[in-house]
């Protein structure tokens, strides 16, 4: 991957009323000379977005795709790679509205990363604390092996047979990470990489989309490469986190967050995932998925009506998934 000069695309989504983080995001990633254009979806913004944006008078050219209400993260991202997809001499880099790299990451990677950027095979997944925080705490070793037949990350195979899964890297390399999947925030790709691995699914709406536009690069042969040493850093938690280093599980944060029908798309479209990428055994998948429903019910849900309706949510929400039964509404 070439990351000299002016070879890089940094592209966001944004929505609501965000201009605080936004601006900030903007400000930050013009200042990096790999940079040559900047690219917003406006995803139904509450105000101005490109006055907001001239007012900041700007050292790289920003392009702003707008549309008339929100169509979710798949959407949004969707249209960025829509639209810079002819550009196959470009990186395209994805960016939260609310994430703030640091300033090095790009000089770091160009540092520690050569023969990783050699590799043409190669795609970059910039350090996210909470994210990717246990793989290089714990020195895992992650294949796609550990996520078969498994319902939210949980397989009751996993805790019979652990040695079987999970290995660990004595190398003590602790730089990079191979992973299965990521996320669009800190994403490092060829744009020529979409002509074989295709645009995200619009039909996620929110959550997950993600996970299956990465975890089609893997099956296309890419490997997805997390760099420890290039930080981005979040200025909000998302809806389900309990600290800058923790989330908390979905099935959980449901019965206590506000945002409660983040937790429904998330669920819905987790499934859908799973059974479209992930199982190989039926019979295994549901009785993992039995497992991680009784345990919700009986850890989890808080024992009145309240806690029966959200539960109920929540099978739904899985039936949804299974059926494939997915976009905006739930």
């Amino acid at each position: 991957m070439n990351l000299s000069e002016n070879t890089v695309i940094v592209a966001t989504v944004t929505y609501g009323n965000r201009w605080n983080y936004l601006s900030k995001l903007l400000l930050t990633v013009q200042k990096f000379p790999e940079v040559s254009e900047l690219l917003v979806v406006d995803n139904g913004c509450e105000y101005n977005l490109e006055g907001k944006i001239s007012s900041l008078n700007m050292l790289k050219k920003v392009n702003i795709v707008k549309n008339k209400e929100n169509l979710g993260s798949a959407g949004g991202y969707h249209q960025v790679m829509d639209t810079v997809q002819g550009k196959i001499e470009k990186n395209l880099l994805l960016l939260d509205d609310d994430n703030l790299p640091e300033e090095t990451i790009f000089h770091n990677l160009k540092k520690d990363g050569k023969s990783v950027l050699a590799d043409n095979n190669n795609v970059i997944a910039f350090y996210r604390e909470r994210y990717f925080r246990k793989i290089f705490a714990n020195n895992m070793v992650l294949n796609k092996k550990q996520y078969i037949n498994t319902y939210c990350k949980f397989s009751f195979l996993h805790k019979l047979f652990p040695r079987l899964y999970f290995k660990t890297d004595i190398t003590g390399q602790n730089k990079f990470r191979k992973c299965i999947y990521s996320q669009y925030s800190g994403l490092l790709f060829p744009i020529s990489l979409l002509s074989k691995v295709g645009l995200p699914n619009c039909d996620y709406y929110l959550y997950v989309d993600d996970t299956d536009f990465t975890y089609r690069i893997t099956q296309a042969n890419y490997n997805i490469m997390v760099y420890k040493d290039g930080v981005i850093n979040e200025m909000e938690f998302s809806w389900a986190q309990k600290s800058e280093q923790e989330e908390i599980d979905p099935y959980k944060a449901i019965f206590s967050s506000e945002k409660a029908i983040n937790g429904l798309y998330y669920i819905r479209n987790r499934v859908f995932f799973e059974k479209k990428f992930l199982v190989k055994n039926r019979t295994i998948y549901l009785i993992n998925g039995f497992i991680y429903l009784i345990a919700t019910f009986l850890l989890y849900m808080p024992k009145n009506i309240f806690g029966l309706r959200r539960f109920w949510e929540v099978v739904k929400a899985v039936r949804m998934g299974i059926h494939g039964d997915l976009g905006s509404g739930l």
